[in-house]
Formats: C-alpha cells, sequence, structure tokens
C-alpha cells in the first residue's frame, strides 16, 4: 500500500495532477470493486488510435495513443476529463449518417484542450475533437482529431 501511494504521488508531481484528482485515483486504488475500463481503437494503413478509458464518478481517466505505422512516431497523453452538463442533448453520427446520443468528457492544460465524445448507451463508440495548440507541432504525421469512430475493443 505503501509503494502505491509513492506512486501516486510521482505520478501527480510529474504530471501536475491536482491533488483532488489523486483523492480520488487512491480511493479506487483502495477499492476492491473493479473499474469500468474500456480500450478503444481505429486504424487505418497509416494511422492507429487507441483510447483506454476509465470511467470515475463524472470523470474519465485516459491513455490516448496515436501512432503513425509508417513513420514509426508516436504520440501519447494522459489526463482526467471531466463530464460536460449541456441543456441540450449531444449527438454523435455514425459513418452511415446515424445519431446517437453522448456523454462528453473534456481535458484542459496549458498546450490543449480534448473532447471525448462517448456514445452513452453501450459505450462502444468514442470520437475525439482537439484544439490545433494541441497538435499543430505534430499535426501533418500524427492527427489527433479522430480520424474515424474509434470502437471499444470487445473483452
Amino acid at each position: 500500500m505503501k509503494t502505491i501511494l509513492i506512486l501516486i504521488f510521482l505520478v501527480q508531481y510529474i504530471f501536475r495532477i491536482p491533488s483532488e484528482q489523486i483523492k480520488e485515483t487512491i480511493i479506487f486504488a483502495n477499492s476492491t470493486a473493479p473499474l469500468d475500463t474500456i480500450l478503444y481503437d481505429f486504424k487505418n494503413d497509416t494511422i492507429c488510435q487507441t483510447v483506454r478509458v476509465v470511467f470515475l464518478n463524472k470523470r474519465i481517466s485516459f491513455n490516448y495513443i496515436v501512432k503513425n505505422l509508417k513513420q514509426n512516431l508516436t504520440y501519447s497523453k494522459i489526463g482526467y476529463a471531466t463530464r460536460q452538463e449541456y441543456e441540450n442533448l449531444e449527438l454523435g453520427e455514425d459513418e452511415n449518417g446515424n445519431a446517437y446520443s453522448v456523454d462528453v468528457f473534456e481535458y484542459r492544460d496549458k498546450e490543449c484542450w480534448i473532447r471525448f465524445s462517448i456514445e452513452n448507451e453501450r459505450r462502444n463508440k468514442l470520437t475525439i475533437l482537439t484544439t490545433s495548440k494541441c497538435s499543430a507541432k505534430i499535426a501533418t504525421f500524427l492527427p489527433l482529431n479522430s480520424l474515424g469512430i474509434l470502437r471499444k475493443i470487445k473483452d
């Protein structure tokens, strides 16, 4: 247990994660209940986008990885995104034009803003939208916005 706490505080220091997020992580680290974790992915011949999401109360913990398979480049972002409450229903759209309701989670730091839209009924679809500040340095080879719908990887 002591090792876990040291590791958590080290991660907090390195990634500059606020204390309230760490407290939430400690509660879940001490819990014996399984965490609701889903892995999403999109892949074409050049780009692979993967997001590992852990659903916490009104937020998610995420690990977002984008790989350029042809140029052997990788970008990753780890953090917490907070669920946004909107007056109107938020909708996503699949490749066939079918609409579905989504839960929206937003991550912000000094460098960028990332919006994760997750289909809220079965949680099997995810899309990503980022600001240009996030991806300006790498956008040519590693697009951070979703190129298509990231699908839940089967258990």
